[in-house]
C-alpha cells in the first residue's frame, strides 16, 4: 500500500467583541501525517470554513469548522471570548486551538487570558498550532500564538499555517491591538478594525473592541494538502494539482470541500504473446531466438517498454526453470537463449545451450517505465533438434558421415 503526506487544517475561530475587548480566535486544528496509507479509490475531502466573529452582546466568536481527509479530522479553532456585557462575559472557547479570553474573561486551552483590572483592558490572543496566545496587558491586546511551518507544497519553502488571532486592543491607539500569530492569524482591533484570518491557513480572526465598536473578525478557512512521490501512483485527481520536482501536490481549499481526492493506481502493460518459435514447433536449434509481441499499454500516463523477463522450463507449469533472463532492459521483444542473455539453471546449470531432442516451455512478461509488470504470456512449447542436426547448425562443421554419405 502506497503512502502520501497529508496536511489537514481546520477553519480558524472567529474573534470576540465588541462588548469590551474581544479575544482573538483560536487557530484551526492542524494534523500532519508524513506516511498516511491510501488505497485506490475516492476520498471525499472536507475543508472547514472559519468561524464568524462576534457582532455584539456577550456572544463569543464562533468556532471554526472541521476539516477531514480519510481518518484525519482537524477540529475547528475556538471562538474568542468577550468582555462584560450586562455583567456577563464569555471565556474563549475550546477548539483545535483555544480562543483568547476577552477582558475579564479566561481563555480556551492555548489561548491567552484577558486583563481583569486597570483603566484599559487588553484581551488575550488566540492559541496557535505552534504556541499559546499571549495574555492581554494594560497597554496591548495579547498576540496570537504562532502557527507551524511546512514545505509540503514546495520543498525547501516553508509556509506557516494555523496562527492565532490577536486580542482586541486596550485602547484605540495604533498598535494597541494584538498581532496575529505567524500562520494567518488576524490582528486585534486598535485604531482600525480587526482583521480576518487568512484564507487557506486556518488562522484565527482578530478580536474586536468597544473602543472602536468593532466586531470580532472571521477566522480563516482551512485547507487540505496531499503530497506524494509521482512514480508511486497513476494519474490521481482532485483539488488544484501541481508538481514539485519528483512529487505531485493536491491542494483543497474551501471551494473544493465535498469533492474527492481520487487515488489511481497504474495499469499494468498488456500481456504479451509468444510469437516465435510458434507453439509446438520442432527441430529448433539449441540456442534459439525467442520473440514476443510488440509492447502495448492502456495506462493514461503512456509509459514505454522498460524491460522484459524470459523463462524456459521443462514442464508447462514453468516451475522447473532451466533458463531465466532476469530483468532484461536490452532484449525486450526478442532474445537469444545463451549464457550472455540469461542464466542456465536446474538440470542445465553451467551449460551454454539447451539439450537436444527435448521439449521446452516458455513465456515472457513486460515491464513499463512506471515499474509495472504485465502478466506472463500464455505458455507455448518447442522441441529442439536431434543431436546430429544440432551439431551441424550450432557447431558449423563442414563435413559429417550420415548413412554412408559425405556431407560437405
Amino acid at each position: 500500500m502506497a503512502t502520501v503526506q497529508a496536511l489537514v487544517i481546520a477553519g480558524g475561530g472567529g474573534g470576540g467583541g465588541p462588548s469590551g475587548r474581544g479575544g482573538g480566535g483560536g487557530a484551526g486544528g492542524l494534523i500532519y501525517d508524513a506516511t498516511h496509507a491510501v488505497s485506490v479509490g475516492n476520498y471525499t475531502i472536507t475543508v472547514g470554513d472559519g468561524g464568524a466573529g462576534s457582532t455584539g452582546g456577550s456572544a463569543r466568536g464562533v468556532n471554526g469548522s472541521n476539516s477531514i481527509f480519510d481518518t484525519l479530522t482537524a477540529v475547528g479553532g475556538g471562538g474568542g471570548g468577550t468582555g462584560p456585557n450586562g455583567g456577563v462575559w464569555r471565556d474563549g472557547a475550546a477548539g483545535g486551538s483555544g480562543g483568547g479570553g476577552g477582558d475579564y474573561a479566561g481563555a480556551g486551552t492555548g489561548g491567552g487570558a484577558g486583563l481583569e483590572s486597570g483603566p484599559a483592558y487588553g484581551a488575550g490572543g488566540g492559541g496557535g498550532a505552534g504556541g499559546a496566545g499571549g495574555n492581554g496587558s494594560s497597554s496591548k491586546g495579547g498576540d496570537g500564538g504562532v502557527g507551524l511551518a511546512y514545505d509540503i507544497v514546495s520543498e525547501g519553502n516553508d509556509v506557516y499555517y494555523a496562527g492565532g488571532g490577536g486580542g482586541g486592543g486596550a485602547g484605540n491607539a495604533s498598535g494597541c491591538g494584538g498581532t496575529g500569530g505567524n500562520g494567518g492569524g488576524g490582528n486585534g482591533v486598535d485604531d482600525e478594525v480587526a482583521t480576518v484570518g487568512t484564507s487557506d491557513t486556518g488562522g484565527g480572526g482578530g478580536g474586536g473592541s468597544d473602543w472602536k465598536v468593532s466586531n470580532g473578525a472571521k477566522g480563516g478557512s482551512g485547507v487540505v494538502i496531499i503530497r506524494y512521490l509521482t512514480t508511486d501512483f497513476g494519474t490521481c485527481t482532485g483539488g488544484t494539482k501541481t508538481t514539485d520536482g519528483s512529487y505531485t501536490v493536491h491542494k483543497f481549499v474551501l471551494a473544493d470541500s465535498g469533492t474527492d481526492f481520487v487515488v489511481v493506481g497504474f495499469t499494468a502493460p498488456t500481456t504479451p504473446t509468444n510469437s516465435t518459435p510458434t507453439d509446438a514447433s520442432t527441430r529448433i536449434i539449441q540456442n534459439p531466438t525467442l520473440t514476443g509481441s510488440a509492447f502495448a499499454t492502456t495506462d493514461p500516463s503512456n509509459p514505454t517498454h522498460q524491460a522484459s523477463q524470459w523463462q524456459i522450463a521443462t514442464e508447462v507449469g514453468i516451475s522447473n526453470v532451466v533458463w531465466d533472463s532476469g530483468t532484461d532492459t536490452t532484449n525486450k521483444t526478442s532474445t537469444i537463449v545463451n549464457s550472455t542473455n540469461g542464466t542456465f539453471a536446474g538440470v542445465l546449470s553451467g551449460k551454454t545451450f539447451l539439450t537436444e531432442n527435448t521439449t521446452y516451455y516458455w513465456h515472457v512478461r513486460y515491464q513499463d517505465t512506471n515499474n509495472q509488470w504485465s502478466n506472463y504470456s500464455t505458455v507455448t512449447s518447442f522441441t529442439t533438434h536431434y543431436a546430429t542436426t544440432n551439431y551441424l547448425q550450432n557447431r558449423g562443421r563442414s563435413r559429417m558421415k550420415l548413412s554412408g554419405y559425405s556431407l560437405g
